[in-house]
């Protein structure tokens, strides 16, 4: 089974919001989630909330030319043309290049944060049959932190964290609990209401 996911998530302040309908290119591509009421959990154990205020979420993002665009069968935001960074298509570092955002999107993620007055946290995981291949986190507050998955699934999870400065850390856990925490918001375990396919996002649709 292929699933991917390439996600923006901002708290949804008043202020966030508005910063984000501003902006042309993402009215398509923005969503607002303020509760999970509803939702039908498979088990107890993994329910989770969404902070106090629920989420904005800007979604999906990556390279048009990507098989994933074709995988989510709805229009694709280019995340290399959401800020007019001359060197838009220079990969972001510490991760595989094949996986890598472009440091424009960061850039646009960084000022983002700033304008917003909240932390944003751009998520990006691709997962085959079964197993993550792939999942991190970069968080901006709107300093940088970047959070990349590097357990196997055989092994106890553990996150390479990297800084603003480029410094490194292993330390456990994954990066989409620990991108998330920064938005308030704990999980109880590695699994997000708003990633299963079968989520509803039509309905959260910001008109």
């Amino acid at each position: 089974m292929t699933w991917y996911a390439n996600n923006l998530y901002v708290p949804a302040t008043a202020r966030a919001l508005q910063v984000l309908r501003a902006k042309p290119t993402l009215q398509r591509f923005l969503f607002l989630v303020q509760s999970l009421e509803g939702f039908a959990w498979h088990t107890p154990d993994v329910q989770h909330g969404l902070g106090p205020i629920g989420l904005a979420v800007v979604r999906p993002l990556g390279p048009t030319e990507d098989h994933s665009s074709a995988w989510y069968g709805e229009p694709v935001h280019p995340w290399d043309s959401l800020h007019p960074l001359t060197s838009s298509r220079d990969a972001a570092a510490h991760v595989e290049e094949e996986h890598a955002p472009p440091v424009s999107l960061l850039q646009f993620i960084k000022e983002l944060s700033a304008e917003a007055g909240a932390p944003v946290l751009y998520y990006a995981s691709f997962m085959w049959g079964g197993d993550v291949e792939f999942e991190a986190s970069w968080v901006f507050t709107p300093a940088q932190h970047t959070y990349i998955t590097q357990s196997s699934p055989s092994e106890e999870s553990k996150v390479r964290f990297v800084d603003e400065q480029g410094n490194e850390l292993v330390v456990p856990g994954d990066a989409l609990r620990k991108g998330l925490a920064h938005l308030g918001i704990q999980l109880p375990t590695g699994f997000f209401a708003l990633h299963t396919r079968s989520f509803p996002w039509d309905r959260y649709r910001v008109a």
